[in-house]
């Protein structure tokens, strides 16, 4: 009996087709053995239609309102049809709690009931491979209006965290305790841990004494306490050679009341967000811009009056044939610019057999529909990156029935290896078709 020798049977198609799998198999394993993280991305208000492409599946074209994002196509995964799973009359009131969380608010203008997708992820990568910050939230806003309207993370019921908007505060929480040989200041560090171990005892001891919701949202602060103590508790690597330098000076862009402003804070925040990435400073990051409903007071000579950004292009300038449709354009537009340069300069960055954004996922979400429709449907998100992590990228998902936004976190877990069957209002929701391969 002829036998192929196996130098010839490897150059041979046949030889490719029977090493397809093994070669696949292989190339997942080095993808599941580099880092996997997760950033998400909320610019207040709502995108102009044309945010969405043109075309379907693979064959898809970005329209003039995402021009800065051309050339990442095959790095983008859009998804048409999405809707929150919880809401109210006015949506401004539920937007940004639901957003990222798929969950409901408090009563009368409350607070989030539930964690957000990215303190989920975040809890599960410190239970793995722990990073000196468990998440990093930081962003850019003149001021805040009601609970619900102005946090878009959650660690737990009631549990907002209030997003860093001074980057030297960002740096220095970043890189101020590491140091080129790696001394951390572990000594400084260990009476804190201690009392957190200590408050987290005492707490679990009176768990009996309560009532079922109370024990719930008891259970999430000892989890909160746990989180800190295991953040102080790991020694921060030394700065490597390769972590980039950020420049940050004391005259931070403070408001959204200026475009030049907004665009060096927007620079800042993304260089701050590449920069602790790349260093493994943490793995999740969160960048807010503004409220629900911000009014954008100022930019562009637009105040709070008659002429509200809000009120005068949110609520009016819906069609290209309106006089401010301009303005709504270039807001998208600068959006995408500066999430192109985000994932432009992770992909820059070589890492295993991909770059940095094969393995980081960045979701661009938004707290409304589409065209700021002030209701929870056709809410576009974008995911960009994460290749790496499963996600089918290169193609625009457009569903012919409207499908639960929880279905989508639950996907996002999912590449996180972490095997929920659903998330939010939805614990049974399952994954959202197609955004994984």
């Amino acid at each position: 009996m002829y036998k192929l020798p196996r130098r010839a049977l490897l150059k041979s198609a046949m030889g490719g087709l029977l090493l397809a799998p093994f070669i696949r198999l292989r190339a997942l394993e080095s993808q599941n053995a580099q880092p996997k993280r997760l950033i998400l991305f909320n610019g207040a208000g709502s995108h102009v239609s044309e945010y969405f492409p043109t075309g379907a599946g693979t064959d898809y074209v970005l329209q003039d309102a995402l021009a800065p994002l051309r050339g990442l196509e095959p790095d983008m995964l859009f998804m048409r049809e999405l809707h929150h799973t919880a809401t109210r009359d006015n949506h401004h009131e539920v937007g940004m709690v639901t957003a990222y969380s798929a969950a409901d608010p408090g009563p009368d203008k409350g607070l989030g009931l539930q964690p957000t997708v990215d303190q989920l992820v975040a809890r599960h990568i410190a239970n793995t491979t722990p990073t000196p910050i468990t998440s990093l939230a930081h962003g850019l806003y003149t001021e805040f209006h009601n609970p619900q309207r102005s946090y878009m993370t959650y660690t737990g019921p009631n549990q907002p965290i209030i997003p860093e908007r001074n980057p030297l505060r960002t740096y220095a929480r970043l890189f101020e305790s590491a140091s080129a040989d790696g001394s951390g200041a572990v000594s400084r560090d260990a009476a804190r841990i201690k009392a957190f171990d200590i408050a987290r005892a005492e707490l679990s001891d009176i768990k009996r004494y309560l009532g079922a919701e109370e024990r719930n949202k008891l259970d999430f602060h000892i989890t909160s306490l746990q989180d800190l103590s295991r953040e102080l508790a790991v020694q921060p690597p030394p700065v490597s050679a390769d972590c980039p330098k950020v420049e940050v000076d004391e005259n931070y862009a403070r408001t959204l009341m200026d475009e030049e402003e907004m665009d060096r804070g927007l620079t800042t925040l993304m260089a701050l967000t590449a920069a602790a990435l790349q260093c493994d400073r943490t793995r999740v990051v969160t960048i807010q811009i503004g409220y629900s409903g911000e009014h954008y007071v100022g930019l562009r000579g637009f105040d709070k009056g008659n002429r509200s950004w809000h009120d005068q292009i949110h609520h009016k300038a819906r069609t290209a044939d309106h006089e401010d449709y301009g303005y709504w354009l270039w807001m998208t537009q600068f959006w995408a610019r500066h999430l192109a340069a985000l994932a432009n300069r992770l992909k820059s960055i070589p890492e295993g057999n991909g770059t940095m954004l094969d393995n980081t996922m960045i979701l661009w979400g938004c707290e409304m529909g589409i065209a700021h429709s002030h209701d929870p449907y056709d809410v576009p998100y974008t995911i960009i990156g994460g290749r790496g992590m499963g996600v089918n990228t290169g193609r625009f998902l457009k569903f012919e029935q409207s499908e639960p936004h929880a279905k989508l976190l639950t996907s996002i877990q999912h590449a996180f290896g972490m095997p929920v069957a659903g998330t939010g209002n939805l614990p049974d929701s399952g994954p959202l078709p197609g955004v994984l391969v």
